[in-house]
This record gives C-alpha cells, sequence and structure tokens, in this order.
C-alpha cells in the first residue's frame, strides 16, 4: 500500500444546501477573485502545503460545486449558474468533459457551437470562480462509458492502458482540448487552477479486486487495508505516467491532481510513476438515497474520514521532487453516497437484486 502524503487541504463538496458565507453578497467585477494576468510561473502562482491551496502566497478555501457544460448545453444559462453557486459562497467549480460527445466521429473534435469551452470558462471568471478541470480521457460522471467513445470498441488493445491503439485513440481529444485548457491557466491570467488526469484509476477488473467490490457499497464485512491491495493490483503506473505527459506537454503547468476512488494511496506524490502533484480521496460519507431534509451527523462523518475505516498511514511527506513547491499534501474530496452503517435498507435490496 502507498502512503498517503500530507493532510487536508480543503474541502470539494458536493451540497444539497448551499452554505453562504458570513457577509456575502452576489459579487460583482469588483467583488470576483483577482486572477493572474500575464504569463507567470507555477511557482509563483499556486502552491501548496500540507494546510491549503495558496494563490499567489494566498491561502485559498476551495468549497467547490460541480458543473458539467455538457449536462446544460445553453452557454447564455452558465454565467447564471455560476453566479448563482458564487453568491452561495462556493469559490471553485470542478467540471468534467465528455470525450465521447466532443469526438463521436474519430479524429473530429467538436469545438463549436454548444461545444464551445470558451464562453464557460469566461463565465466562470467573470462570476469570481476559480475551475478545477477535469478532462478525462476517462470520467466516470454516471456517463454512458464513462465518457469514453463508443468507436473505441473497435480497438483491439485494452482502454485505460498503453496498448498502442488507445494511447493513439487519445490523442486528438487531448490535444484539442488540453490547447484550450491551457489558455484558461489561472497562470495565463484564466480561472482554472487545478487539472485533473485521469479519473478514479483506483480498481482492477482481475476476479480478486472485483470479489472485494461489494464490500464498497456496504455489503459484507467492512473493507480493511489487504482489500485495498487487492482492488490496487494489476494497474498500469506507465499509462498514468504517460496519460500525465500528454497533460504537462500540452502546456498544463497548474497542479495536476488525481482522485483516488479507494484511500489506497495510488499516484500520491513521490509514489513513482504517474504520481500526480496533488492526491484526492474520492470518499463518500452520505448515504445513497440521502435528501436534503436529512441531517447526517457530522460528527460521524469527520470520524470516518479521519479514520476512513481503513489501516492507511497519512503522513506529512518533504518537498515535492520538481523542486517548484514547498510540500506535498493531499486534498479531500467529499462527495454523497454511503459509509457501510449508513447504507439504506432500499439501496441494499436493489444492489442485491442487481447482484
Amino acid at each position: 500500500m502507498h502512503t498517503i502524503s500530507g493532510w487536508l487541504v480543503s474541502l470539494l463538496i458536493l451540497s444539497c444546501h448551499g452554505i453562504v458565507a458570513p457577509g456575502h453578497t452576489l459579487s460583482s467585477s469588483a467583488q470576483a477573485l483577482q486572477f493572474v494576468s500575464g504569463e507567470q510561473q507555477q511557482s509563483n502562482v499556486v502552491t501548496w502545503d500540507e494546510h491549503s491551496i495558496l494563490v499567489r502566497g494566498q491561502r485559498v478555501m476551495l468549497f467547490s460545486g460541480e458543473f458539467h457544460p455538457f449536462r446544460l448545453p445553453s452557454p447564455g444559462l452558465w454565467f447564471d449558474i455560476f453566479e448563482k453557486i458564487r453568491s452561495m459562497g462556493y469559490t471553485a467549480v470542478s467540471f468534467y468533459l465528455d470525450w465521447a460527445l466532443l469526438e463521436g466521429e474519430r479524429g473530429h473534435v467538436r469545438a463549436e457551437g454548444i461545444f464551445l469551452l470558451e464562453p464557460f470558462f469566461e463565465a466562470a471568471q467573470r462570476a469570481g470562480l476559480f475551475l478545477i478541470a477535469r478532462p478525462g480521457p476517462y470520467i466516470n460522471a454516471e456517463t454512458s462509458g464513462g465518457g469514453l467513445p463508443g468507436w473505441l470498441q473497435r480497438n483491439k488493445g485494452r482502454v485505460r492502458s498503453t496498448a498502442r491503439d488507445y494511447i493513439e485513440s487519445t490523442q486528438s481529444y487531448l490535444d484539442e482540448v488540453l490547447c484550450i485548457i491551457a489558455k484558461f491557466q489561472i497562470v495565463r491570467g484564466g480561472p482554472i487552477i487545478m487539472v485533473q488526469y485521469e479519473n478514479e484509476y483506483s480498481i482492477s477488473d482481475t476476479p480478486e479486486s472485483l470479489a472485494v467490490l461489494p464490500k464498497i457499497f456496504g455489503m459484507g464485512e467492512a473493507l480493511d487495508s489487504d482489500d485495498i491491495d487487492t482492488l490496487s493490483t494489476d494497474l498500469f503506473p506507465d499509462y498514468m505516467e504517460h496519460i500525465k505527459k500528454q497533460f504537462t506537454d500540452a502546456g498544463i503547468a497548474v497542479p495536476l491532481m488525481i482522485n483516488d476512488a479507494v484511500p489506497a494511496g495510488n499516484w500520491a506524490p513521490n509514489t513513482g510513476k504517474g504520481a500526480a502533484d496533488i492526491y484526492t480521496i474520492d470518499d463518500y460519507p452520505f448515504p445513497y438515497g440521502f435528501t436534503c431534509t436529512q441531517t447526517p451527523d457530522t460528527r460521524l462523518i469527520l470520524g470516518r474520514l479521519l479514520t476512513l475505516q481503513l489501516k492507511v498511514e497519512i503522513q506529512r511527506c518533504g518537498p515535492h521532487s520538481s523542486g517548484q513547491v514547498q510540500s506535498s499534501t493531499t486534498l479531500l474530496s467529499i462527495h454523497s453516497a454511503q459509509p457501510r452503517r449508513w447504507v439504506s435498507p432500499s439501496f441494499k435490496e436493489v444492489s442485491q437484486k442487481l447482484g
């Protein structure tokens, strides 16, 4: 098992209830977050330590919602959505891009009309929000095929691996979208503060790994550290290293992050090939079936987040190997699903019927 470096930077929270910061009002151009102008090096703009992200030396609480442009393909409404998000006290928005939609026909990446990305970025910046870009190539995001285009089935190689035909298939899409994302990084005056490469590349498809999966959904015994090791076997570090290089070669200079679907330290800083700048845990403290009229015991949630119900060692790491930042850290991404004891009976019944 890898060691998770650092500890909490901040919380990326998907919430039913908007939390309004004390004294916060709807942002105007004068109140919007101040972004960097001109070409600046990453080390001078976005840094981090064991406490938080820092922008130009100032600590930032990344309190983030989630909003995907392909789920509201009406650019004229984007600023209104962003303004409402900002008015509720959020400071950032995380967004996925859907490869299957943007390159439905191999070799033709759509970047016009409702598929234009620039208006999305400009609307977020106008509202005073930072952006966290998550373009994939695999996104999950409860999309068909996790955002992988159907024409990949014509390939012989394994997806999400170093198979030559898969790697070559990602190139047109990543070249196009990363070029646009790079132009809107905070180091170039835009709102994008972090970029995630790949998504939840944490669980292999071996029979042993698949046998452990039911425990994640609260069926059977609780997960332990041996289960986590089993889930994460047979992953491809060379694949993650290649995808990461595609991002840096395209000019991505802000911190690169990864979200681990299980708290195993996969791709944490200083763990070898494919390691991220910032490691994040994709955790689910709320049960499926949770409604906004229910109020969970936050003490129980915090206890789970701190212990993770696993024997995972959490240590502070030394200076990052690149020498560009002060230290490595862990970012915690909180979404809405379940710890085992909060799984609703209806969810268990459905899960069991589906096998």
